[in-house]
């Protein structure tokens, strides 16, 4: 059951923030809107290199908060299942609010 409320607070909060918004996103507006590809070729390698490193920057942090989350705080992200102490390592141990 645990073990649910840790699946469903990914699912639900970081996919869909993610994944979902930015493929609408994209199907909606298209991929290339400006236009870059065709004026710059260099931005055919350039673009997909910086946006993979992104993404893997941005998963390394997400996986890294909810792991904290879990093992020091003792919840979860989710509103439904918050953490049962306050998270001031790693990525927040400079928190404004501490106790």
């Amino acid at each position: 059951m645990e073990a649910w409320k840790h699946i469903r607070a990914v699912l639900l909060l970081p996919f869909m923030v993610t994944v979902s918004v930015p493929s609408v996103t994209l199907y909606v507006g298209g991929t290339d809107t400006l236009r870059l590809w065709e004026v710059a070729p260099a931005t055919r390698i350039i673009l997909p290199v910086v946006g993979a490193a992104l993404i893997v920057v941005g998963l390394t942090l997400m996986v890294t908060t909810i792991r904290l989350f879990v093992t020091i705080g003792k919840g979860t992200l989710a509103p439904w299942n918050p953490t049962q102490k306050l998270v001031v390592q790693g990525v927040y141990r400079h928190v404004r609010n501490t106790l």
